[in-house]
């Protein structure tokens, strides 16, 4: 305990000292090969994609011999031209009503019970996809010509999970069905 009073107001800690000032930038960065250049310098060149009332774009995947993107995001896939990042196919990937249903009479959220996108792979003319799908996790083999296609679907023996809602995907296979 320090050795001043406190007032009648309960005492607050030291102020903090100011931060050290900012080391000049290294040789490395101030050379001409290293040039600092603002966003809007480069917006130009800066390609964006978004899809009205998506969110949560998490996973992503190359087609080259495509020059596609492929994106996951919640309740969505979605087929980019890697030229311009534009729109070539949106496919919905949510949860049905009776799954988020009774995801959410568990105590889940509303946001947690959508279908986040956690896996996507690409191999020939095919794509795998792994969602959380609202706590009951499933995997799809996809044509990667029309996403909407679904060749094979796996539900109940291989989980797509994470360790948390957003982050840290993990597959493994059961050899029980879920306790849920």
């Amino acid at each position: 305990m320090s050795g001043r009073p406190c007032p009648s107001s309960p005492c607050s800690p030291p102020p903090l000292p100011p931060p050290p000032p900012r080391p000049p930038p290294s040789a490395e960065c101030t050379r001409r090969e290293h040039p600092v250049v603002s966003f809007q310098a480069l917006s130009p060149w800066i390609s964006s994609f978004s899809h009205p009332g998506v969110r949560d774009f998490s996973q992503l995947t190359l087609d080259l011999s495509r020059n596609q993107l492929i994106v996951g995001a919640r309740n969505y896939l979605f087929r980019l031209s890697l030229s311009n990042i534009s729109l070539i196919q949106a496919t919905e990937w949510g949860p049905d009503e009776d799954t988020r249903r009774s995801c959410q009479s568990k105590g889940k959220t509303e946001a947690e019970c959508q279908n986040y996108i956690r896996v996507l792979l690409v191999n020939g003319k095919r794509v795998f996809t792994c969602g959380t799908n609202a706590f009951l996790p499933v995997c799809t083999t996809r044509q990667i010509g029309n996403m909407s296609r679904v060749l094979d679907k796996v539900n109940g023996c291989v989980y797509a999970a994470t360790r948390s809602l957003r982050r840290d995907p993990v597959i493994y296979r059961s050899t029980t069905p879920p306790p849920w």
